[in-house]
Parts: structure tokens; sequence; C-alpha cells
């Protein structure tokens, strides 16, 4: 089931990356929707499923970017680690914890890419500094509404199997 759920929210992030850039070709250098599902799945498994989905996440990433391919399944490879390994010595059941982990996770993430490109490239188009303050601001408050409607929704669902089970009576 959960593999079902990783394949979904890569299909709704996949979705909103490309109307993201029907509005604004600029959209990839503000929102990284693919990181917040990276994360998301990243704070609830072992490292070794974290980096499975960070090695598919980055690659399908890879793909839809058009530029160095593996750039971003590396990057997001030891940012999906790094965030399991952090949530299993942390609590992340506080909003202020998993705020963190989406801004920590954006920012390790724009620094290995810079990484990459410099010492992959003569020249390479690394991004400014506005553009990853950006990024890490855009991701740790989308991860932020992102996992409110989620503890939303699963209240709302056990809410609902109980008021369903006091209903059913057996003789």
């Amino acid at each position: 089931m959960t593999f079902v759920r990783v394949v979904v929210a890569l299909l709704v992030a996949y979705l909103v990356h490309l109307v993201g850039l029907y509005v604004t070709p600029w959209f990839p250098r503000l929102v990284d929707p693919f990181l917040l599902v990276l994360v998301w799945y990243a704070m609830r498994t072992t490292p070794v499923g974290a980096e499975i989905i960070g090695a598919s996440t980055g690659m399908l990433q890879d793909a839809l970017s058009g530029g160095l391919f593996g750039l971003h399944a590396f990057a997001d490879t030891l940012v999906a680690y790094a965030v399991s390994l952090a949530a299993q010595r942390v609590v992340v059941g506080q909003q202020t914890v998993r705020i963190l982990m989406f801004a920590g996770a954006a920012l390790l993430q724009q620094l290995v890419l810079a990484g990459l490109l410099l010492a992959m490239l003569d020249q390479p188009p690394l991004p400014t500094v506005g553009g990853v303050i950006a990024k890490v601001i855009s991701s740790s408050l989308l991860g932020a509404v992102f996992i409110s409607m989620e503890n939303r929704a699963r209240s709302q669902w056990s809410s609902w199997q109980r008021r369903r089970s006091g209903r059913l009576r057996f003789r």
C-alpha cells in the first residue's frame, strides 16, 4: 500500500510541476514538489527505503529537467537518507520540527546540487542566493501545509471510523 501512495504522490508532484511550468517558467526555481514527496516519505521509512525513493524521485526529476542525468538523483538520494536518519533520531511529531526538516532538506539539496555542478562543469549554472532562500522558504511552507492537511485528513478518517464502528452491533 505504501508503494501505491508514493506513486500517487509522485504523480501529483508531476502534475503540479507541469501546471507550475505552464503558469511561469520560473516555477522549478522556486518550488520543488518532488522534494516535498521525498521528505514526506523519508520521514516515515527506513534509510534504505528513503534511498530508493530518493533515487527514483531524482531520476524522474532529471528526466523532466533536461539537464545532467543523475544530478538530482544523487542529491535526492543523499537528502532522503539524511532526512530518514534525522527522523529516527528526532521526534518529528511537532509541526516546528517538520518545518525544519523540510527547510533543511531543501537547503541540503541545493548545496549538493551546487557542489556537483561546480565539480562537473567549468562554468556551472549555479542558483542564486535568493533562489536558494526562496526554495527553502517555499519548501518549508508547502511542507507545513501538506503535513497539516494530512493530519487533518487522518483525524477526520479516525473520527469517521469511530462513528461508523459505534453503529455496528453484534447480536
